[in-house]
């Protein structure tokens, strides 16, 4: 009897637990940044890589209505709703906060990293062209629209991860892998303590 007690007590506590760290749309705020781990092989050669469980990063916005956006690096830069930014993930996310000296600088962040919708997705991940990744876009707003870079550039390593990892590269690159060259990628910018932590299910999982 007892250990049936104990089971329901255990279960009880799981799932009061699991409520709490239930993500709602109301902790979120225009500017936060959202993470996701890509369902593909790209994704999770990019998670191998860079040694992070996110492999793809966007910014979160409201439209007229009141409706959360996403503004991310798709085969463009896009807005799309975060039920179909969701849809592109594991079902897992991770939000991060920058601490924003007033509500200018948010919505500057906003409507710069808006300023880029339409130009292409950086399939050379690279920082020096006109065309842009999915962190790179968070790079990229908060410099040019706030002068600000809280996640600097560092060099990547496509190595590192081992052979397997390193060959898959070489194939997507066609050859001409940005071995070594100035980059971000999302783990970087959810590893930066100059974010607040708003919800991360990816460090839940692991505890």
């Amino acid at each position: 009897m007892y250990s049936y007690i104990f089971i329901s007590l255990f279960l009880a506590f799981c799932c009061t637990f699991a409520w709490a760290e239930k993500p709602t749309e109301s902790q979120f705020q225009c500017g936060d940044i959202i993470f996701i781990a890509l369902r593909t092989h790209a994704g999770w050669y990019i998670c191998k890589t860079t040694g992070s469980p996110v492999s793809h990063v966007g910014i979160i916005d409201k439209n007229e209505a009141g409706e959360t956006r996403v503004l991310h690096a798709g085969t463009t830069v896009e807005e799309i709703s975060l039920s179909a930014f969701l849809k592109y993930g594991n079902g897992k996310i991770a939000v991060v906060r920058y601490p924003f000296a007033n509500k200018n600088d948010r919505e500057s962040f906003i409507n710069t990293a808006r300023s880029f919708l339409g130009v292409p997705y950086d399939m050379k991940y690279r920082i020096d062209n006109e065309e842009i990744y999915c962190s790179e876009l968070i790079y990229r707003a908060f410099l040019e629209g706030l002068e600000l870079v809280p996640t600097p550039l560092k060099e990547m390593d496509y190595k590192s991860a081992g052979d397997k990892v390193w060959q898959f590269w070489v194939r997507f690159f066609k050859g001409d892998v940005p071995q070594g060259e100035l980059g971000i990628g999302p783990g970087a910018i959810l590893s930066d303590p100059d974010y607040v932590t708003v919800i991360n299910e990816f460090a839940t999982a692991e505890r």
